[in-house]
Order: structure tokens, then sequence, then C-alpha cells
């Protein structure tokens, strides 16, 4: 099992957003040596988009199945999210329009939202406010916000001051995400969560 599923959540190849979960990754490993990380990279994963007849399909596709798996076998999801026009991009948000058979239910998530600006805030704002009602993605109460993501993480050691407070504050924040994907193992086993009774959200 991989405890940690990192998603990079643009679809350009060589994209700065691949470059920060790689970083992120580096950052898992150094916080939980005990564990793996895996990265779901949009660019390559060929998703399929959601429509309705997905729903009534006895076998979705292969591409899914497999990110499916990675999901519903991880223990935390870190989601690197970068800001296109002041949104998340379709494909991250398609994932969890397909995330239905409890993929992410009462697992802990970390968002690192992503700007070649200043920005990089309204890709956190959006991942907290959709996606985790039905899916029962837990949001952890810190994010990062890469912000001149272009001048970071560009080499092995940092070589500005922004530079190596982000490394910082990532390897940080993945440490929290250890203790969170520790501590909620004993919610999904305490047998309390009824999908059954109540698949979605109010």
């Amino acid at each position: 099992m991989s405890k940690y599923v990192v998603i990079s959540g643009s679809t350009r190849n060589n994209s700065e957003s691949s470059k920060v979960a790689r970083q992120v990754i580096k950052c898992l490993k150094e916080s939980d040596q005990e564990q793996e990380a895996e990265l779901v990279d949009l660019s390559s994963a060929k998703i399929p988009n959601w429509s309705e007849t997905f729903w009534e399909e006895e076998a979705p596709s292969a591409e899914w199945t497999v990110v499916s798996n990675q999901l519903k076998e991880c223990l935390a999801v870190v989601i690197v999210a970068p800001e296109w026009n002041g949104m998340v991009p379709p494909e991250l948000m398609n994932i969890f329009l397909l995330a239905s058979k409890n993929e992410f239910a009462h697992k802990p998530a970390m968002i690192v939202g992503v700007s070649s600006g200043v920005g990089g805030t309204y890709p956190v704002a959006q991942l907290r406010n959709f996606g985790a009602k039905n899916t029962r993605l837990v949001y952890m109460p810190d994010h990062v916000i890469v912000k001149d993501v272009c001048n970071v993480f560009n080499e092995d050691k940092a070589v500005s001051e922004d530079d190596k407070y982000l490394r910082e504050r990532l390897l940080y924040s993945t440490r929290m995400l250890k203790v969170y994907a520790d501590a909620f193992v004993a919610i999904r086993d305490s047998g309390v969560y009824d999908r059954a009774s109540f698949p979605y959200g109010m």
C-alpha cells in the first residue's frame, strides 16, 4: 500500500505543478520514511471525462480503475492545484465526479495552490467549497500556496529566501499530514460510517 497519493492537477506536459508535486513527494519521504508516495499526474494519466453513463458502466475504463485503486489504497492525499483563470482546472475537478466508490472517504487531504504570479488562493477556496460533500474527503486546516512558482524548487537546494521558506513550509505540512493520516485510520475502522444509508452529504 502506498500511504500517500499526490495529484498534480495540470494537464500540461512538464508543468510547474508537476515540479511542485515532485517536491511534495520528497517532503513526504522525509516526513515518513516507512511509507511510499505515488504521483497521479494529469498530464499523463488518461482519465475519462465524467458523463451520466459512467454510473451505468459495469466496468469503468482501465485508466480510471488504476487511479481509483491507488486512491482506495492510500491513507492520505495531496492535491496540487494550479490556478487557471482564477479556477481549478476542469480535469482536476473531474476526479471528484468520478470518485464515487469511497476512494476519498474520511481521508485527510492537503491542498497546494500553485500560481506563476501572486495568486494561488482561488484553487484553495474552490477545493474547500466543492468536491468534498459526497466524497467525504477531509481537508487539513493548513494548506500551502506556491506563488511565483517558476522561481522555486528548481535546484536541489533553495536559492532564495522564498524558496527556502516554501521548502520548510511544505516539509512541516507533510509532517502534519502524516499525523492526520495515522489518526484517521481509527475513524474509518470505527464502523460508524454508513454510506448505504447516507450516501450524500447535505
